[in-house]
């Protein structure tokens, strides 16, 4: 995290789906705390850890599904790799977790939403074609209770301890 460092301060710094891939996410919270003004910003996207983009992912990849998908792009350039095998996720977050880990770097969120309903490779493959899924898949998670949310959103903001060096 060393090469974080910046002349001045952010507005927003933005964690798209990064933290999953890192053995040490606090480290690149912190750091990015560091990084922001005293009304400045942290916006972190995660999956739900447990959630259905996990389990999609798993089943494309216990099956194959890559080379599968891989040939076809191949002969009819209609279908596009959805994997990055070489990235996978070592993290996975429950929303407990992420608000210790937020409180931990001195991070407090100030708003939280819901990714789609459905992700992950395989629903990629098949959404990624049909508008009206598309917009049921963005519509339906508002009307469903967060732990079904492929994945997250959190807006952050340095805890008031952590501004004022104190207590609050």
């Amino acid at each position: 995290m060393d090469d974080l460092s910046a002349d001045g301060l952010f507005d927003v710094v933005i964690l798209s789906e990064v933290l999953e891939h890192l053995e040490r996410p606090a480290d690149l919270l912190s750091a990015s705390a560091g990084l922001i003004g005293l009304d400045g910003i942290v916006i972190v996207t995660v999956p739900n850890g447990y959630g259905e983009f996990e389990i999609d992912s798993w089943i494309y990849r216990t099956l194959g599904l890559q080379k599968m998908v891989d040939a076809l792009a191949e002969k009819r350039e209609v279908l596009g790799a959805t994997d990055n095998e070489d990235s996978g996720h070592i993290q996975f977050f429950r929303r407990s977790r992420l608000r210790r880990l937020f409180a931990s770097t001195g991070l407090v969120s100030f708003r939280e939403g819901a990714g789609s309903f459905l992700a992950g490779p395989i629903i990629g493959q098949v959404l990624a074609r049909s508008t009206r899924l598309i917009d049921w898949n963005a519509r339906v998670t508002d009307h469903l209770p967060f732990i079904f949310a492929s994945g997250w959103y959190f807006a952050l903001r340095r805890s008031e301890r952590d501004i004022t060096g104190g207590s609050v």
